[in-house]
This record gives C-alpha cells, sequence and structure tokens, in this order.
C-alpha cells in the first residue's frame, strides 16, 4: 500500500524579512473619514518594506507583546516604507499603547483562540 507523507502548512502572517519592533515613539489612532476607516500606526525599527496585505477588514491575527499581553489586530499594511505597522482592531489606543511598548518586539501568536488586552 502506497505511504504518503504531508508537509505541513507554515502560515506567515508576518511577510518574510519584516521585524516588528517597536522604536521610541507612541503608538496612534488615524482618524481619517475620507481616505480610510478609523486605524492604528505603531512606528517600528527600520526593517524589509511591506505594503501587504494592503486594504482594510482583513484577517485578523493574535500579535503578543510586553509580557505575552496579546491584541488582535487586522493587519493593513506590515511595515509601510519599511518603519510603520498599520492595522485595524477592535482594542482600546490605551491597549495598544500598553502591550506595544516602546522596544517591544512584537510577534505572532501561537495559540488558536487568543484573548484581546483590554
Amino acid at each position: 500500500s502506497p505511504s504518503f507523507t504531508f508537509q505541513p502548512t507554515i502560515y506567515r502572517a508576518v511577510p518574510k524579512g519584516v521585524v516588528l519592533k517597536r522604536d521610541s515613539s507612541d503608538c496612534i489612532l488615524q482618524v481619517n473619514p475620507t481616505n480610510h476607516p478609523d486605524r492604528f500606526k505603531c512606528f517600528i525599527e527600520q526593517t524589509a518594506v511591506s505594503g501587504l496585505p494592503g486594504g482594510h477588514d482583513n484577517n485578523e491575527v493574535p500579535l503578543v507583546g510586553f509580557e505575552g499581553c496579546v491584541i488582535d489586530v487586522r493587519p493593513v499594511t506590515w511595515a509601510w516604507d519599511g518603519n510603520a505597522f498599520i492595522f485595524e482592531s477592535s482594542a482600546s489606543l490605551a491597549a495598544i499603547k500598553d502591550c506595544f511598548v516602546v522596544g517591544q518586539l512584537i510577534t505572532v501568536s501561537g495559540v488558536a483562540q487568543s484573548n484581546v488586552f483590554e
């Protein structure tokens, strides 16, 4: 009987080469109802440029920050100009600032179910 080996599918939410390491500035809320929905922008240390995934209302990705907190984000661009992570989230700006603190390396959560840090 034939045997099959299946390679696991590895889903990379963050594009290869992009490192989400917060710089020394605050995350901000961008409110611009004429151009796009409200969204957050966290500046990151210079990394590979990525405009992915683009658009709005993308799939949620749970991201881990300070002391293991998790924020569910809907990425707009992972690394605009290589220095800005732009995303939508139902979390508050205060919760985002508390989780994605200055100097924090933000990583994708390995858990299937996540709790929003509030």
